[in-house]
């Protein structure tokens, strides 16, 4: 869960909790890159399954449930491998998410493609809402105000008003560790706790069942079902 706490992450969570944007309608989050051949994404990753899902979009749909700012109530994902990709397992993905305040998600992952456009860190994710539009992109915030009184026209990526990230000096681990340590000394609950964690894990499980089924997948009754599972072993 920790990139979820990364400058420009945090910068777009804040935007769309300050208000200014309105009600949040849906988000786009693309994560893609150029690692088909066999070690360029750390050599253990070309032979597990579900690679992409496992050891990316595992953040990536985390930041969308967050962004959302609510839990996710249905999940369809649709994995594969290319014929050019090194990977044992599927490394690339398409994927929707319906949360439980209505808002709804896509992603697009990929670790084969042919040129990387939005790597570790570097992420495009586009909030539309009901009076802005803001995108981040290579660590970039844009504002694209709603203006009713404006005639209708195309903007472009790029024309957008510039919004400055937030300072601060610590993000993602050196974040969580400093908060770790206020929480030993009495602090409040840390927002990475085994219990919100599971969510982010049984969104990833969730996808790779949509996956293999075809079907879209009620996450929260997926989680439901494992507690209960694991409760009659345990017993």
């Amino acid at each position: 869960m920790s990139h979820r706490f990364d400058q420009d992450k945090t910068g777009l969570r804040d935007l769309l909790r300050s208000g200014r944007c309105g009600e949040l309608g849906y988000l786009v989050c693309r994560f893609t890159c150029d690692n088909r051949n066999h070690g360029d994404w750390g050599e253990f990753r070309y032979g597990i399954d579900d690679a992409l899902m496992v050891e990316g979009s595992v953040h990536h749909l985390d930041i969308l449930a967050d962004l959302a700012g609510a839990k996710c109530d249905t999940i369809y994902a649709q994995t594969w491998k290319p014929a050019w990709g090194d990977f044992k397992g599927d490394c690339q993905g398409l994927v929707t998410m319906a949360f439980e305040n209505g808002v709804r998600a896509i992603y697009e992952g990929a670790k084969a493609n042919a040129v990387g456009l939005n790597g570790w860190a570097n992420e495009y994710i586009r909030a539309e809402c009901e009076k802005a539009t803001v995108t981040v992109q290579n660590r970039r915030m844009e504002w694209f105000p709603y203006d009713p009184g404006k005639p209708r026209e195309q903007r472009s990526e790029g024309s957008g008003e510039d919004v400055p990230l937030p300072e601060g000096g610590k993000w993602r681990n050196t974040l969580l560790i400093e908060r770790f340590c206020r929480w030993l000394d009495g602090g409040p609950p840390m927002e990475t706790r085994v219990e919100e964690n599971l969510q982010s894990v049984a969104l990833i499980f969730a996808a790779i069942k949509s996956s293999r089924t075809g079907l879209p997948v009620r996450v929260q009754e997926l989680l439901a079902d494992t507690r209960e599972a694991v409760r009659r072993q345990m017993a």
